[in-house]
């Protein structure tokens, strides 16, 4: 008991500590970049740092850059902000040309694209589909295309042709476009999306919540699976094994992003991207500086994939989730959290379809407590609840998993036993009418009992209905009440 007190207390503590790192952030962006001159300063910073950040990746042979990071964060300043920060791009664009000797010209072209590139991405992204977010199917399938796809071939355009026109006009500009499209697209996929996910509250998807905390170990090993490949792909990119690694990512990736939700998606492509642009300026930098990147086209194509599929698979297992909470909700009791009364007729009228087959039946029985009344009336429905909820405990520890038992109504319960023949079912409703029965409620130094009366029938599908079967177990249950209760009763 006390191992689970600490480890309780110690799990507290952590998300708490996570809690308040969260605010923390949220509380410097929203000084930052709530006022319109600390917002475009602060912009504008943030963009010349991720800029120079993308740029240690630069290929000396043509200028470019594999992924551009700052692409990402203009998009997620304007988009959680406000679109008229977009200064800020020019002003961050300004510091990268004054510190990589880049001319104004180029600078100020290379600004415009990156601007239409957020703006026109952020706008058709709210105005035809503005109340959804990045954690609906339907939200991430519009920022994909808005804001990954259709964003970036403005900043492309404008940056191809400013290297056209004001430096050495490249030799294959239909590939230069290319490069710079598929780079700031895969900075929107990851940094933007990464930022504004954390933005989402993810405590709002009922029962997931437990399955991150069940698969934190098999997800820190799959953690560990990326971070391997991803090293393993910067330091050797010509190696033709460092791309075949990558698939083995991507169901690593995949599973993160399930049993993570949209967060740990976000945290693993970012983790990704930033490994494979540090790897490569502190384990490839020679590489950089004397190859072309035509080659790395596929691995950073595939990255951008991976981090799709993550999303996805986040935002799918979410969805998933919240409609299996839902037909949980509308098939089980509120109270007790056992099942209802139409979630067990349907069950019943399945067991029907296969009683009598293989030798093998199903069993039915049926609960009826004995001076519940007493308690509820004079101690309250609190009380009454309490009581209801502990003979719930009782009755779920004695069945198997693929038994269903249901509140009828009331201080009424039924449990349908699947492939259980008789003297086993006997059994079952011994164990559980004496632990009904040796069940204590204390009240103010009151101990209160109930007893159980119960009646046991065998399901058969010649005689049978679920209306039927209903009425024969109801009549057993009634025969044991009649003697006395604290009894089983079988028909």
């Amino acid at each position: 008991m006390l191992s689970q007190h600490i480890k309780m207390h110690g799990e507290v503590a952590s998300q708490s500590s996570i809690l308040a790192i969260y605010e923390l952030i949220r509380n410097v962006t929203n000084f930052l970049f709530k006022s319109g001159p600390t917002g475009t300063i602060s912009l504008g910073i943030l963009y010349y740092l991720f800029g120079q950040f993308g740029l240690l990746i630069q290929s000396s042979q043509s200028g470019l850059t594999l992924i551009w990071p700052a692409s990402g964060i203009a998009f997620a300043v304007l988009y959680l902000y406000r679109i008229k920060l977009w200064p800020g791009i020019f002003l961050g664009m300004f510091f990268l040309a004054i510190h990589n000797q880049i001319p104004l010209p180029v600078a100020l072209l290379a600004a415009m694209g990156s601007v239409l590139e957020a703006v026109v991405g952020i706008y058709l992204l709210q105005k035809i589909f503005p109340e959804t977010t990045i954690d609906r199917l339907n939200g991430l399938l519009a920022f994909t295309f808005f804001c990954v796809l259709i964003g970036p071939l403005f900043s492309a355009f404008f940056g191809t042709y400013a290297l056209h026109v004001y430096l050495d006009p490249p030799t294959r500009p239909m590939v230069t476009w290319l490069y710079w499209w598929l780079g700031n697209s895969i900075g929107l996929m990851t940094f933007g999306g990464a930022l504004v996910a954390y933005t989402i509250k993810t405590g709002s998807h009922g029962y997931r919540v437990g399955l991150f905390k069940e698969y934190q170990f098999p997800r820190a090993v799959l953690y560990l699976v990326v971070i391997a490949i991803s090293l393993a792909n910067a330091a050797f990119p010509d190696d033709p094994l460092s791309m075949v690694l990558l698939f083995f990512a991507l169901p690593a990736v995949a599973l993160i992003g399930l049993t993570g939700g949209i967060r740990s998606a976000a945290h693993v492509n970012l983790m990704v991207v930033t490994i494979f642009i540090l790897g490569g300026y502190t384990l490839s930098a020679e590489h950089f500086l004397t190859h072309e990147i035509d080659h790395l086209f596929l691995h950073i194509a595939f990255i951008g994939i991976l981090s799709f599929t993550s999303l996805v698979l986040a935002v799918f297992g979410i969805e998933i989730s919240e409609k299996e909470v839902f037909h949980y909700k509308s098939s089980h009791d509120s109270l007790t959290g056992l099942a209802n009364r139409e979630y067990l007729h349907n069950q019943i009228d399945a067991a029907l379809g296969t009683a009598d087959t293989n030798k093998k039946a199903h069993a039915l029985m049926f609960i009826d407590l004995d001076n519940f009344k007493p308690i509820n009336d004079s101690l309250g429905h609190v009380a009454g609840d309490r009581m209801l909820n502990l003979i719930s405990q009782s009755i779920s520890r004695h069945i198997r998993s693929r038994d269903c038992a249901a509140r009828w109504g009331g201080d009424e319960f039924a449990i349908l036993l699947w492939f259980c023949p008789l003297a086993r079912a006997m059994h079952i409703a011994e164990l559980i009418r004496k632990e009904i029965a040796d069940q204590v409620l204390e009240i103010d130094g009151n101990n209160y009992r109930v007893t159980a009366s119960i009646g046991l029938i065998m399901l058969s599908n010649s005689k049978d209905t679920t209306k039927e079967a209903m009425a024969r177990v109801d009549q057993a249950c009634y025969v044991a009440k009649a003697k006395g209760g604290n009894r089983i009763s079988f028909s």
